[in-house]
This record gives C-alpha cells, sequence and structure tokens, in this order.
C-alpha cells in the first residue's frame, strides 16, 4: 500500500512560518505558553507574532487578541498551551482561520486516559479534514536555528560557542529527554539545526518530521528518540530514502524491556512493539540505534568535523603499549581491521622509533616519544601514508604542559595527509586551557572522544554507514511501490488455512510446492497417488488441528496401494477416536518430497511496523536457538540475500564439511514472493512455509508444508 506524506509545502508552515499566533499568551514565564511565546520573541525570528489571551492589551509590547479568528493577517502557525479540555475549540478556530499547522503544548491525552485517545482521534480527523497539520499533543514544541525559531517551553538558548553549526537535526517522542540531548550536543561544540518535539503524534508522526528532514537539501545528520513507531511502514521507504539521499539517521529506541515498555505506554501512549523486528528495521535501512545519549555525542564528534573513513583498515599509534593493546581488541570487536603496514612505512618508523619498539601494528611509539615529540608526528605520517590504512588513532593519556608541542606537530602532520584522524583518551591540566587545547584539535577536524568503547563503536558505525550506503546503491534495491498481483480472494469461513489451501495461495505466488490433491476418500487417495506417484505422505487437513503428528494425523513413506490403503485406514480411524469434535476438510495425499536441506519461511504482520518476513534453518535451529532473521516487507533483493547471511547456521547453506551448497537463490525467490503476498493481502496474519525444502545449488526448492492464518 503506497503512503501518504505531508507535502513538503505543509511542513513548510512548521518549521518555515510567515508568522506565528500563541494561544494562551503570559507574561508568566513560569507556564510553558509564557516561556513559548517569551522563546519566539527572543531568538532570532523575524515573522509577525501574535498574542491570543482575552485576558491582556498586550505582552512585551505585541498586542493581544481575545480569539484567533480577531487577528486580521493569515497565521501560519499557532502554539496552543491552554488547558486539554479547551483545546479541540482552539484547533477549530485554527481550522475556521486557516492555520496552516498547529503545535500543541498541552498535556492530559492518550498519555493520561482512554478519553484522551478519543480526542486526539478527534484532532486528526479535523486535520485530515481542514488541511491543517497538528504537533503533538503532549510535546514541548521545536526550535528551527535556521530562522530563529524557538516554538517551544523547555529550552533556553544555551549559552556556547559551536565550530559547526546546522550539523544535527533531532525528533524526540519525549520532550525533554530531546533538550537534554539538545544540550550536551551544543556543549560539545556541534550545533542543532532543528528540533521538533513529536509528544503523541496525533496527526505528525516521526516518520512524516523525518521525511521533511531527509527530503531537505540543508539536512546532513538526523538523530531520533522513538518510544514506539505508529507507521513502520512509512518509517521503512523514507529511512531508505535516507539512505539513497546518504542523510545519517541514528535512532535510540527505547523499550527493550517489559518495564521500559510499559514506561513508553504511560509515557506517550506507544506501544513499544518488538524489540527485535525495531533491531531488524534499522538493519535493514542503515539505520545507526544508539543506546545512549553518549554514544549519539562519540558518533557527532567523529561524523560531524572529520574527515570520512574510505574503509575499516586502522593504524592504531600509541604511547603506551597497554593503551595500544586494548585498543587493538576493541577495533577486533567492533570490526575493525589491524591494517598489514607496508614495508616502507614500517622503514620509516624503524628509522625514529627507539631501538626496543616495534613498528608493527598497533604501533608503541614509547614513553620515549614525549620527550622526542617527532618519534610520534613522523609515525603518525609514515602511517596515515599507508595505502593499506584508511584511519590513524591514536591513543594517549597526557599532562596539558606535556602535550601541548606535540599536539602542534600532530596537526602539522594532518594538514599534510589526507586520512581521518581519531583521538581516544585525555588531556590532563586546569580546565580552561585544556578545552582550548582540545577545541583547538576539534576545529582542525580531529575528533576527541575520551571513553575508548564509545569511540570505535563510533568508528565502526560509520563505516557500517558508508559500506551499507555503497552496497545499497549498488544493486537494485528499492522496491516498487505496490505489487504485481492484485490481492487474493479468501472466501474461507475458517481463519486457519490448512495445508491444502494454504498452497494454493503459495502457487499463486509462484512458490514452488509439493505435489498433492486433497482426499475424502481411500478410493480417491489411489487416483491421487496414482496421478503423483509414490512413494507419498497421508496428512489430516483439519483448522482445529495444527500439529498433525501430535494426533496421529501424518503418515510418510508410502510406498504403494497396499499400504495406502492400509495407512488411510489406520489415519482416519486414529483422528476419529482422538478427535471426534474437530472439524475434518478431508486427508491431503502428498508426493514425497526428495530429502534436502530443511528451512523455515514465515511471515507475520505486526501492528506498528506491518508485515514481517521471517527466515531460519528450521527445526532446533529457531524452535530452542532462535537463530532467525527479520526483514520487513516490502523486501529488496538485497534484503532477501542479507536474510541468509545474517542467520548463525549460515555456514549449513554454504556446503558444511564437505556438504554442496545449497540453491540461495531458490530461497531469496521464496523469501520475495512471500514478501509480495504479505504486502498484497493485509488479510493474511501470519503465514509458515515448515519445512521448505531447499535443494542443491541450481536445483531449486519446494514447499513441504504450509499453514496460513486470516484475520476476522
Amino acid at each position: 500500500m503506497a503512503q501518504e506524506y505531508p507535502q513538503f509545502e505543509e511542513m513548510e508552515s512548521l518549521f518555515q512560518p510567515g508568522s506565528v499566533a500563541v494561544v494562551g499568551a503570559s507574561p508568566n514565564i513560569n507556564t510553558p505558553h509564557g516561556k513559548a511565546f517569551k522563546s519566539i520573541q527572543e531568538n532570532g525570528y523575524q515573522g509577525k507574532i501574535y498574542a491570543v489571551n482575552p485576558n491582556y492589551k498586550d505582552i512585551n509590547g505585541i498586542e493581544c487578541y481575545a480569539t484567533l479568528l480577531d487577528i486580521p493577517g493569515p497565521v501560519d502557525m499557532a502554539v496552543i498551551g491552554v488547558a486539554a479540555d479547551r483545546t479541540m475549540p482552539i484547533l477549530r478556530e485554527c481550522a475556521e482561520k486557516g492555520v496552516k499547522s498547529v503545535v500543541i503544548l498541552t498535556s492530559g491525552f492518550s498519555e493520561a486516559h482512554a478519553q484522551g485517545k478519543n480526542v486526539e482521534a478527534e484532532m486528526a480527523s479535523l486535520a485530515k479534514k481542514s488541511g491543517m497539520r497538528i504537533l503533538g499533543p503532549n510535546c514541548v514544541g521545536l526550535i528551527n536555528n535556521f530562522n530563529g525559531l524557538w516554538a517551544t517551553f523547555a529550552a533556553s538558548q544555551p549559552d556556547v560557542s559551536v565550530e559547526f553549526p546546522h550539523a544535527f537535526d533531532l525528533i524526540s517522542q519525549s520532550g525533554f529527554f530531546g533538550v537534554a540531548i539538545y544540550q550536551m550536543i551544543m556543549e560539545h561544540g556541534i550545533g542543532f539545526a532543528r528540533y521538533a518535539s513529536i509528544g503523541n503524534q496525533a496527526d505528525l508522526t516521526f516518520s512524516d518530521v523525518l521525511n521533511y528532514l531527509v527530503h531537505d537539501k540543508k539536512t546532513k545528520i538526523i538523530g531520533g528518540y522513538i518510544e514506539g513507531l505508529k507507521d513502520g511502514q512509512k518509517f521503512l521507504q523514507v529511512a531508505r530514502c535516507a539512505l539513497e539521499r546518504e542523510k545519517i539517521v541514528l535512532a535510540m529506541k527505547v523499550g527493550r524491556t517489559e518495564a521500559g515498555a510499559r514506561a513508553a505506554l504511560s509515557h506517550t501512549g506507544s506501544l513499544a512493539g518488538s524489540d527485535r523486528l525495531y533491531d531488524a528495521l534499522f538493519r535493514q535501512t542503515g539505520v545507526i540505534r544508539i543506546d545512549d545519549i553518549e554514544q549519539l555525542v562519540a558518533f557527532l564528534l567523529l561524523a560531524v568535523p572529520g574527515r570520512r573513513p574510505k574503509g575499516r583498515r586502522v593504524a592504531v599509534v600509541s604511547v603506551s603499549g597497554g593503551g595500544a593493546v586494548i585498543l587493538t581488541d576493541k577495533c577486533a570487536h567492533f570490526g575493525l581491521e589491524i591494517a598489514k603496514l607496508e614495508a616502507k612505512t614500517r622503514e620509516a618508523m624503524d628509522s625514529v622509533l627507539p631501538s626496543f619498539a616495534s613498528s608493527a601494528n598497533p604501533i608503541d611509539v614509547t614513553s620515549q616519544a614525549i620527550t622526542e615529540p617527532e618519534i610520534l608526528s613522523r609515525c603518525l605520517e609514515a602511517a596515515a601514508l599507508d595505502p593499506n590504512v584508511d584511519t590513524v588513532i591514536l591513543s594517549f593519556h597526557m599532562q596539558y604542559m606535556m602535550s601541548k608541542g606535540i599536539i602542534r606537530d600532530i596537526l602539522n602532520v594532518y594538514k599534510k595527509v589526507d586520512k581521518p584522524f581519531l583521538f581516544v583518551g585525555r588531556l590532563f591540566g586546569p580546565a580552561q586551557e585544556v578545552a582550548c587545547l582540545e577545541n583547538e584539535i576539534f576545529k582542525a577536524g580531529i575528533p576527541i572522544i575520551k571513553d575508548v568503547n564509545h569511540a570505535i563503536w563510533a568508528l565502526s558505525s560509520l563505516v557500517n554507514w558508508d559500506e551499507r550506503v555503497r552496497e545499497y546503491k549498488h544493486s537494485f534495491c528499492f522496491p516498487r511501490t505496490g505489487t504485481q498481483r492484485q490481492p487474493l480472494k479468501l472466501p474461507y469461513e475458517s481463519k486457519i488455512l490448512t495445508e491444502h489451501k494454504a498452497m494454493d495461495v503459495l502457487k499463486h505466488y509462484d512458490i514452488p510446492c509439493v505435489p498433492g490433491e486433497i482426499t475424502v476418500t481411500v478410493g480417491e487417495a489411489i487416483l491421487a497417488a496414482e496421478r503423483v506417484g509414490y512413494p507419498v505422505a497421508l496428512k489430516i487437513q483439519s483448522p482445529d488441528i495444527l500439529h498433525k503428528s501430535d494426533v496421529g494425523g501424518l503418515r510418510l513413506n508410502i510406498a504403494n496401494e497396499q499400504e495406502l490403503r492400509v495407512s488411510f485406514a489406520d489415519l482416519t480411524e486414529q483422528i476419529s477416536r482422538n478427535q471426534p469434535n474437530s472439524l475434518i476438510e478431508g486427508v491431503l495425499l502428498q508426493k514425497m518430497a526428495p530429502k534436502g536441506q530443511e528451512i523455515i519461511i514465515g511471515m507475520k504482520r505486526d501492528p506498528n511496523l506491518g508485515p514481517v518476513v521471517m527466515f531460519g534453518l528450521g527445526g532446533v535451529f529457531t524452535e530452542v536457538l532462535e537463530d532467525v532473521s527479520f526483514k520487513i516487507a516490502p523486501l529488496t533483493r538485497y534484503d532477501a540475500e542479507e536474510m541468509l547471511k545474517e542467520i548463525n547456521g549460515k555456514k549449513i547453506l554454504e556446503g558444511y564439511r564437505g556438504g554442496a551448497a545449497v540453491d540461495k537463490k531458490a530461497i531469496v525467490k521464496a523469501l520475495l514472493r512471500i514478501s509480495e503476498m504479505a504486502m498484497a493481502n493485509e488479510k493474511i496474519l501470519e503465514a509458515d512455509i515448515n519445512p521448505f525444502i531447499v535443494y542443491d545449488r541450481g536445483q531449486g526448492g519446494v514447499a513441504a508444508d504450509s499453514i496460513i492464518i486470516l484475520a476476522d
């Protein structure tokens, strides 16, 4: 189903309004509406500002109107800070006035009680009918530093200077936590572009705001605090678009635990959803998942000022052998490669290193580099010039007075080469002097990250993202909007489609199935066996019996007519005795499929993310080890191929211990067909092919058993 997005112009009225009216404006800055009114006035916004409050003639020199409708000119955006029970009447005035966008600061809706959910539904209906867009309710507003619009009560402009303005945009479901992120990022010299607190998402969702930012040429890096997505399918498409446009998206998705999910529900009324599925969604779309603000800060310190690494090969240079070992271990843990240095690189290093030091990577320049700074600068330059090195990581903890001259030498080296540098460590000394020196390093384009875990994670994440962009662009991977086939008519009385009915659906989507026929009598079974060929299997077909083998409803490897007669009679008699009240549709006679590698392919419709496709090896790998891969539909070929690589048992598919490699193309095709089926048929809630038997490379595969569950 194609997703509807707000037009860019609609979102511009939110972030670039020509005029703003604050409903409930007040001179009391200790109230949300009073603080928001003051913030709009004091941060450089050049548009027309209106105050709406019948209790005042003017506020801070700005004329006050009794109602929105009394304002003589057009109003692009309204900021509402009145009580919850007065919000809907004000919104109706906004619609009547022709207001283009509204920010609702007021809380007390779906996050508080069930009636609040109904009010939010009214808001959404009014927005759709009038064309007016609504941010919130239960939000702290928005900030746009491009035009000085601070329509918020929760933040003040930090008294800090930034070296890299407008570098980062943030969308947050938590208003004040988003403000905390804003403050911390600014304190590290990185400037915000825009901040949107989306609250309960009655109208505009996280994905809507993300879509606007992705399509804005000014956007560089986008961060998000997410408690739960209301429109996973829209997010999937927007995040793919971000990857295509090379816009980095980072997401702090909370609610990993049951307790966290409950907290999210009470905070913004959001269903957290399966954390494993969110992990899959983020991996699929190149979104970088972060766990805390410190990770976000580390990533921005690396990505905003510095040069981009062209690969994952690193040279580690340290004034401490212990520091070099720790960094090397962390690089291995996060998937970075310790580069093998060329002979001429090592010769250049050996010419300055003390005789007891080694030029092998990681390079311990020893403490002698402190008294002979040339050792460190020459080794850094040699490492940076080596074609096998993508990034140079320098680890040292040093006193400020000892490091000043060394830092100057390092900056001179950095100017001469084109490789990115990363400093991991701390300078010790007077706080002001240390801050000035660190700022000089950062301004030159070299990030300083004090925590080794955060530093190497950030570098690995940036490298992984760059690789993801290249891989995604290299392959044909953006799916069509829609599907090749029309939705199937599924006029079945039962919610559960037993195997023979499920197989009919699969065959419609070109998923090969084991030949079989539904039978009622032994005579029908004999004729069917003659058509499909022995050996055959018999399977009871009942929507009341999901596990056939548990009730004696399965017979395998029937070799001839005599065995078929006996097996059919035995099966039907046993089912009549054990399951007298079950609805029996018949007995499926199926040709025995040749042995191959059994896998499981399935789909399930998630209420927030939409259809999810699953792949695994089946059997104990799925049931006990949970060794499966998930992807959100619609799948691209790239997605399907990635699913085969993501399971721990992938070596079995490649030919383990002398075995033949399986037909991966057949698996990929089946995954794409299941995705297409899921997208075309909203009535299908779940589907399992278990097993799908895949044969050696080039020999294809076949569905041997299946079940489909429909919505009421």
